[in-house]
This record gives C-alpha cells, structure tokens and sequence, in this order.
C-alpha cells in the first residue's frame, strides 16, 4: 500500500507500508521527497486502554529541509505535530465508543 504523506513547507514524501503485525504494529517506510527511513506505529496494552508510540527514523533529504534543520528544531516540530495527531485519534475513538473525553 503506497500514498504520499501530507504536504509541507518542504514538499512531501511517499509513503509505503512495509508490514503490519496485528493488532501490535504497523511499519511504513519513507521515500522520494524530504525525508528518507522508516516508522512504526506500535499499540501496547496500558491498563485498561491502549498506549500508542509512534517511532521514527529517517533522513532529511533536500537543500530545503537541510536549510531548515540547521535553523528550526524539527525532530522537536514533528514530535509536536504527532502529539496533535494523537489528539485528535484520542477524540476520534471516543466519539466512536460513545465515551466522552476529559479535557486537560
């Protein structure tokens, strides 16, 4: 399965899904525009939920993003962008089960 990620300041990349252990995790690999490597998607039992850790490792590719690393923290941007993804999944799931979210 392939599609291309979601657009940046720095274009996007294609993403392919290289293997899926369900239910633990999903591993996708990044090609062909900013970034090049691998993340993960793993899910871990946490009490009576599920945690939810996102693992990436790849390499900035391009005189744009290489521009941009040395005057932006980006590994600290993108961890911030993740966080709003889980966020918004936390919502999503709870909409989904009928629950409602606490907000912090």
């Amino acid at each position: 399965m392939q599609w291309k990620c979601v657009p940046s300041v720095a274009g996007h990349s294609r993403c392919r899904i290289e293997a899926i252990e369900e239910p633990r995790s999903i591993r996708k690999r990044y090609y062909g525009g900013f970034i090049d490597g691998r993340g993960e998607w793993r899910l871990e039992p946490a009490g009576s939920g599920t945690r939810i850790r996102y693992e990436l490792d790849v390499q900035a590719e391009g005189r744009v993003v290489a521009w941009l690393g040395r005057i932006l923290p980006l590994g600290r941007l993108h961890s911030r962008q993740m966080q709003r993804v889980f966020r918004q999944l936390e919502r999503v799931i709870m909409q989904a089960s009928g629950c409602a979210l606490a907000e912090a």
